[in-house]
């Protein structure tokens, strides 16, 4: 029905220029609001000049730009569908960019090629590519399940990825076409502790860690979504 397929957190990213505040336009009152937040410098471009596929987007710089959405209930999802609208301008030679991930902070450093443990869902381009992939770690063991789409997105123009897990498999599409699958999983469950935040665009990692944030995208990127079911 139209409730259940409605997604439990949607970041338009349609802000004006010099916002440090994303609404999370799939909150029902202020109390269930899960809005995005940012600071400084570390802050992606928005406002006018920011063209999006649906009105505007954010802009982030490939160096330390990040979405941070505070952890709440509704993020914790042990099945889920996470998808957004992507303009990648940036081939990473050396680390993969993150799009969107939940995953624990306790990593203390980089996130590399390497699996990101204690993830609820990742979603990301491989080093050197602009193909996705998505993961997520089941049950919260370090088993890290993982799809990798077939083609890579197209530089500089824009491309919609999504990712699906139920339980039972785990579906990645690109532009509406699928492009990997991962069946067999028998009624899994992504790990879904709490007090990890939502990142979009790179990861921040713990204080006192080499660098402040890892894995940046280099792009715009529009209409964040995530819903609680596969």
């Amino acid at each position: 029905d139209v409730y259940h397929a409605a997604p439990v957190l949607h970041l338009r990213l349609d802000e004006p220029y010099g916002a440090t505040q994303f609404a999370d336009n799939a909150a029902t009152s202020m109390d269930n609001a899960n809005d995005g937040v940012c600071t400084g410098t570390h802050c992606p471009t928005a406002g006018e000049g920011i063209k999006g596929q649906l009105s505007l987007a954010a802009l982030f710089d490939g160096a330390d730009d990040a979405i941070l959405v505070p952890d709440g209930a509704a993020l914790q999802t042990g099945h889920f569908t996470i998808g957004a609208w992507v303009l990648p301008t940036y081939v990473n030679p050396d680390a993969p960019q993150e799009i969107i991930v939940r995953s624990a902070s306790e990593v203390g450093g980089e996130i590399g090629p390497q699996p990101t443990l204690h993830a609820n869902y990742r979603l990301y381009l491989m080093p050197n590519t602009l193909i996705p992939v998505a993961e997520f770690d089941a049950g919260c063991t370090d088993v890290v399940r993982r799809v990798t789409s077939q083609v890579a997105l197209v530089k500089d123009h824009w491309n919609h990825v999504m990712v699906s897990f139920d339980g039972e498999r785990l579906v990645l599409y690109v532009n509406g076409t699928e492009q990997a699958r991962l069946s067999g999983l028998n009624g899994a469950q992504a790990c879904t502790e709490a007090g990890w935040p939502f990142h979009i665009g790179g990861f921040s990692i713990p204080a006192g860690a080499d660098r402040e944030y890892s894995n940046p995208f280099r792009g715009r990127i529009d209409e964040v979504t995530l819903h609680n079911r596969g």
